[in-house]
This record gives C-alpha cells, structure tokens and sequence, in this order.
C-alpha cells in the first residue's frame, strides 16, 4: 500500500492508522507518480481548504469519503474516522479501538472521568468520536476504576524507581528492549553493577533533598536475575542504604526465565525485602520455545514458579504472548491452561508486536495472522477471569498485530502498583541503568520531562560523567513546578 498525504498539517495520526491496517505500508515521496500502476494499491488522504477527502484503491477497486472543511485541530481526527470507514468497506477488519493510535487509552477514560461524564457519556463519546469497539469500551472502563483506585494510593511528592538490567542469558526473536546477551557482555557486567550502584546513590540524594517519597521498586531488563546472587544483593544493598523504604507499596523484580532462577537469587530477592516477582514463560510450547530462542521447556518454567512459591514471595506474575510463532489458538490455550494451574498471582497478556529492532520483525507474514491473535486475546480475556484475575492495567504498543493490547489481570489486592504509575504518568519515575528513561512529572498539573541515559552498557560506563550533569535538570524541574494545580490527567 502506498500512503499520499496532501495538506495535512502533521500527518503523524494517518500514518500510524494507516500502519495498523496495512502494516506493509509506503509513504509517497515527492517523485513518487499519482496514481501508481494499476497493480498497486494506494491511499489518497488529503486536507484541502474546500474540504476533506479519502479515496482508497485496493484490490482493484475504490472507495472514497468527502466532507467539508473543519478546524485545524479536528482535521487528523475527522480524516482518521474517513479512513477507517474505507478501509473497513474494502474488507479490512475493524480495528477494535477505532481510530486511537496511543500506548495509554485508559488516560482518555481518567480525564472524561475527571470532568465528570458518567460511563454513558464516556461510552457515547468514545464510540462516536473515535470509532471504539463497544467490548473495549467496556474493559477500559473497568480498568480505569481499578486504576483510579491504585492512583488514589499515590503520595504527594511521591515516585518510583526503575532499575535497569539489560543482560539476558540470550536474545529472543520477538525481543526490541535493549538487551545484551551475558556471554557476550560478561567483563562489562562487574563495571556495570558499580557504576549502577552509584547512580542509585546519586538518586537517593536527589530524592532526599526534593522531599520525596519512594513508593516501589522496579527491577526490569532485560532479565535482572542473569546477575548473581552477590551482584543483585550489592544493588539492593545500594537501593536500601539510598531510600526511605517505609512508604513503599511494592518491590518487584522480574526474574523472567527458569535458567535464571535458583535458589541462592531468590533468597537474595527475599532478604532485601522484594515482595513482586514476575517468572514470565511468554509460551508453554517447547517448540514455540525454541523457535524463539528460549533454551529452556516449559516443565522448567514450572519448576522455577514452584521454586518461586516455596520462598514466600507476597505476589508472583507470568506474562505470556499470543501469536508467537508456531503457536495456535489451541496451543496458545494450553499454554495458558498451563500457567493458570500454576496459580499466579498476575497474568499479563501480550498481543504479538512486531518491533523494529526485534528478528521477528522481518515477518511479515505474521501480520496475516491477526484473526488467530484475536481469537487467543479473547480467549484469554475470558478465561483468566474465570480464574478469578481481573483486569487492572492496559497499555498499546506500535506495530502490534490486530492492533490489539497488553493488558495486565490480577487476584484482588495482587495488582501490580508499578505498571499503573508508569502507564498513567501518575508520579515521576528515576530511572537507573543502561537504556533507562527517568520521567518526571509535576506534582501538581500534567507537566512531563524526560531525560534520557546512554541505551547500551558500554556507552553507559563510558559516559557516566555525562549522565549526572544531566541529572541537574531534575531539581530545576521541581523548583520550576510547584504545587499549585489540581493534579489532572492529559490526552493520549
């Protein structure tokens, strides 16, 4: 599919849309002829001061959609809502949250939420305005009451703080984060734990002198549990000499895969006072498995969830991915039979996406499997309620198949505090570590900043002094931004 684009202000919106119906998309350049052969199909978008129009040709035949002018700031949004018609009438399947491109929908619901339109008026806005599927509408109401709950329990001057681990044992096809496969890495992993020690210091003395309230603890990665015991204990020594852990309401590492766990680690964990673990098998398929690139089984993953439990930990997650590779819905629905067994505490449920730096990615085939991914999100949604796990925290991705989402289900009192903060912007989070993404937000108002570490480890060591210079803006920020507004929530 080639995309034109005549008018538009931005043109950021269509192309994304644009993507999520026909991911193998090209965007027209200057030279590019219109029309292209006939053998070619192609999409017309186009903003004009007489008005606004849509033709799409696909499989040899045209659709078009007409209107008149509208203000700037509506433009995207009413070719948007032109566009999904078209492609809907042209035999596409409709995407279930309509015209929305964002990672946060949910945000939409808190701020119709907090100018206090009931679920009706929300339900009829989103249903009218962006072309939301009515079952989705459905869940983010729900997921937005769960939220506001968690976000209720947010202090003022409150954060969190995330701990970056990009280390994994080896590199899964589906993989974008960044993430060093450990043999590969292992005489920069020493340097690394120091150099991440002292930044969590450096942290500790910032928080300290703003006032701030550490409220949880995030160990992501890659997977943090490919460092040893020794090294995890060292970083959560530096973690508790640094911050107040009084107020905190939850400390999660995520241990991710079975040939990291043991129980010299998990002990470790225990000890320092984590209380959220995350064992994440992503399939129970030993071939899906390998096909991915995961040297372990399923029955692994089992014995690593039962290593888990004999520790004690408060609360333990597993995430698993539908349209990987190999998988079907019948086995995708074995696998979550699998997990479910178990009896986790969280159960994250992620839409296949296709990301940029992830192998996968050259697939493109696997955008043809969007039916099938459809059907095991559904399943599970149905399933893992039946479990007695309920829906409590939704984000989106680019370039997922279908469009779908990830969306997050706990047991009541086991939902996981940090993936709320962090997708609703509820407070700033510090980010330390390799690739990490500090995001600071006011206390009071909607204001946003970020500041950005170096992604890889060895630029991460090899410019640290950088880093703290860059730390500056931190307290700047916050004298900058008192409390003087009512906290509210900004569109997606």
């Amino acid at each position: 599919m080639i995309l034109y684009r005549e008018g538009l202000s931005s043109g950021y919106e269509i192309e994304m849309l644009s993507r999520m119906f026909f991911p193998v998309l090209t965007l027209a350049g200057e030279r590019t002829p219109f029309p292209p052969p006939p053998q070619e199909d192609w999409l017309l978008v186009r903003a004009a001061p007489d008005g606004l129009s849509v033709v799409l040709s696909r499989g040899g035949t045209t659709l078009s959609e007409r209107s008149p002018a509208v203000p700037m700031e509506e433009q995207e949004l009413a070719l948007a809502r032109m566009l999904f018609r078209c492609a809907v009438k042209s035999g596409c399947v409709p995407l279930r949250w309509g015209v929305l491109t964002g990672v946060r929908p949910i945000k939409l619901f808190h701020r119709m939420a907090a100018q206090g339109l009931d679920d009706a008026q929300q339900a009829a806005l989103m249903r009218e305005r962006y072309l939301l599927d009515d079952a989705m509408i459905s869940l983010a109401q729900e997921i937005r009451r769960s939220e506001q709950a968690m976000n209720d329990r947010s202090l003022p001057n409150s954060f969190s703080l995330y701990v970056s681990i990009p280390f994994c044992p080896q590199r899964c096809s589906y993989c974008s984060f960044v993430s060093q496969e450990v043999e590969r890495m292992r005489e920069l992993i020493g340097p690394y734990v120091e150099q991440l020690c002292g930044e969590i210091g450096e942290f500790g003395g910032i928080a300290r002198d703003l006032g701030l309230t550490l409220q949880t603890v995030y160990f992501g990665g890659g997977t943090p549990t490919t460092l040893n015991a020794r090294q995890l204990s060292s970083l959560f020594r530096a973690v508790e000499k640094s911050f107040d852990l009084s107020h905190l309401l939850e400390y999660t590492v995520e241990a991710g895969r079975p040939d990291t766990i043991d129980r010299e680690r998990l002990l470790a964990c225990k000890s320092a006072g984590v209380t959220r673990l995350s064992v994440n098998p992503q399939s129970m398929n030993d071939e899906v498995l390998a096909a991915v690139g995961r040297r372990h089984t399923a029955a692994d993953i089992e014995r690593a969830f039962e290593l888990v439990r004999s520790i004690g930990f408060e609360s333990v997650n597993m995430d698993l991915i539908a349209g990987l590779p190999g998988e079907s819905v019948e086995s995708f629905s074995c696998s979550l039979e699998r997990v479910l067994a178990l009896g986790p505490d969280n159960v994250t449920v992620h839409a296949l996406t296709l990301k940029r730096a992830s192998t996968l990615a050259q697939e493109q085939e696997l955008y043809e499997r969007r039916e099938q991914v459809a059907a095991m999100v559904d399943h599970a949604r149905k399933r893992v309620r039946a479990a007695g796990l309920a829906p409590y925290y939704l984000y989106r991705q680019k370039n997922t198949i279908g469009s779908l989402d990830n969306t997050g289900y706990a047991l009541s009192g086991k939902e996981g505090f940090y993936n709320v903060f962090i997708m609703d912007e509820t407070h700033t989070i510090f980010a330390a570590g390799a690739g990490a993404v500090t995001k600071l937000r006011a206390p009071r108002g909607d204001t946003i900043e970020r500041i950005y570490n170096y992604k890889f480890p060895s630029e991460y060591l090899a410019n640290y002094a950088a880093l703290k210079e860059r730390k500056e803006r931190v307290k700047r920020f916050y004298e900058t931004h008192q409390q003087t507004e009512k906290l509210h929530y900004s569109d997606v």
